[in-house]
C-alpha cells in the first residue's frame, strides 16, 4: 500500500466509530474527520453496510453529471460573449478576459472529463471490492470533485455573464472602474493617515500612537499596500484607455473626460505617498523586513495589466503581518 492509497479494512457490519477506529489503526496518517466522512456514506441506522453501496452510487453519478452540465453551461455562455465581444476583441482589456475565460474553461473540461471517467469505472469498482473503505473514499472524492467543477463553473458562468454586461453597457463599465477608484481613494487616505502618524512619531509628536503599534510594523504594511495601489491605479488607466478607444472610435460620448482626470490625480498621490514612505524608513526598519519586501517586490514584478485585483489582494495578504491593521 503506498503512502496514498486508503488501507483496506473490512469495516462492513461495524458501527460508524468502531468503523473508524479500525481505518485508523490500520493507518494511523488518516485523518479521524476525513475516515468518518467518507463512511457516512454507507451508513445505515449507524451502521457501515454493503446495502448503502448502491443507493450512494446514483447519487453521485448524478452528481458528476450536474457538474458535466454546468461546464457545458460556461462553455456556451462564453461562445455568446465571443460573439457579442468581436467588435472590439482586440482591445487588450477585452482580450485578456476572454483569453483568461478560455483557459479556465479548458482547465474545467479536463477536469470534468477526467471525472467522468472515473465515474464510469466506479460500477466495475463496486463490483470488484472487497473492503468498503477504500470504495468509501472513491465515492467521497468523486463527489468533492464534482461539487468543486460545479462551483468553479458557476462562479465562472457569472464572470462571462459580468464581461456580457459591460458589453453591452460600456457607460457602465467606466462606472464599475471609476467606483473601483473611489475604493482605491479610500486606502489611500488611511495610507496617507498611517504616514502622517509615522511622520509625527519620528518627530517626537506621535507618542500615544506609537503606544499602541509599533512603527516599523506600520511602514511595513503602508509600503506593501502603497505598491499595489500602484499597481491597480495603473490597471484602471489600462482599462479606462481601451474605454476611451471604444468611444472614439464610435464617436460616441459615454465616455468622461473627467475620468482621466481622476486617475491622474490618484498615480500623483501614490508617487507622493511611496516617496514619504521611503524617506521615512530607518535603518533598522529596513534591516527587519528587507527581505519580506523584496519577496514581495519579486512575486508582483511581472503584474502588468490587465490585472486580476483579488489575484494580488490575495499576495498582499500573504505578506502582510499578522499585527497589521486593516
Amino acid at each position: 500500500m503506498s503512502s496514498e492509497d486508503p488501507p483496506a479494512v473490512d469495516v462492513a457490519e461495524m458501527g460508524i466509530e468502531a468503523a473508524v477506529d479500525a481505518v485508523l489503526e490500520a493507518d494511523e496518517r488518516r485523518d479521524r474527520t476525513l475516515v468518518r466522512d467518507a463512511l457516512e456514506r454507507f451508513v445505515v441506522d449507524g451502521v457501515v453496510s454493503w446495502d448503502a453501496v448502491d443507493e450512494a452510487l446514483p447519487a453521485v453519478v448524478q452528481a458528476v453529471s450536474t457538474a458535466e452540465e454546468r461546464t457545458s453551461m460556461a462553455s456556451f455562455e462564453l461562445s455568446k460573449v465571443e460573439d457579442e465581444a468581436d467588435a472590439v476583441a482586440d482591445l487588450a482589456t477585452v482580450e485578456a478576459r476572454l483569453a483568461d475565460f478560455e483557459s479556465e474553461l479548458s482547465v474545467l473540461a479536463d477536469r470534468a472529463s477526467e471525472l467522468r471517467d472515473r465515474v464510469d469505472a466506479l460500477q466495475d469498482r463496486v463490483e470488484a471490492a472487497d473492503s468498503l473503505y477504500p470504495l468509501a473514499v472513491e465515492f467521497r472524492d468523486v463527489a468533492d470533485e464534482a461539487e468543486s467543477i460545479e462551483n468553479t463553473a458557476m462562479a465562472l458562468i457569472e464572470a462571462i455573464e459580468d464581461l456580457g454586461d459591460d458589453l453591452d453597457d460600456p457607460e457602465g463599465w467606466v462606472r464599475g472602474v471609476r467606483r473601483d477608484l473611489v475604493a482605491v481613494e479610500d486606502t489611500l487616505d488611511a495610507l496617507e493617515t498611517v504616514t502622517d502618524n509615522l511622520e509625527a512619531t519620528l518627530a517626537g509628536d506621535g507618542d500615544d500612537w506609537a503606544a499602541e503599534i509599533d512603527p516599523a510594523v506600520a511602514w511595513f504594511d503602508a509600503t506593501l499596500r502603497a505598491g499595489v495601489v500602484d499597481l491597480m491605479v495603473a490597471d484602471a488607466r489600462f482599462e479606462l484607455q481601451d474605454l476611451r478607444t471604444w468611444a472614439d472610435r464610435e464617436d460616441a460620448d459615454w465616455y468622461p473626460d473627467d475620468a482621466d482626470d481622476q486617475v491622474a490625480s490618484l498615480q500623483e498621490r501614490q508617487a507622493t505617498l511611496a516617496t514619504r514612505l521611503d524617506d521615512l524608513a530607518e535603518g533598522g526598519w529596513r534591516e527587519r523586513f528587507d527581505d519580506r519586501l523584496d519577496a514581495f517586490e519579486a512575486d508582483v514584478a511581472e503584474t502588468e495589466p490587465p490585472v486580476d485585483w483579488r489575484e494580488l489582494q490575495v499576495t498582499l495578504e500573504r505578506y502582510r503581518p499578522e499585527d497589521a491593521t486593516a
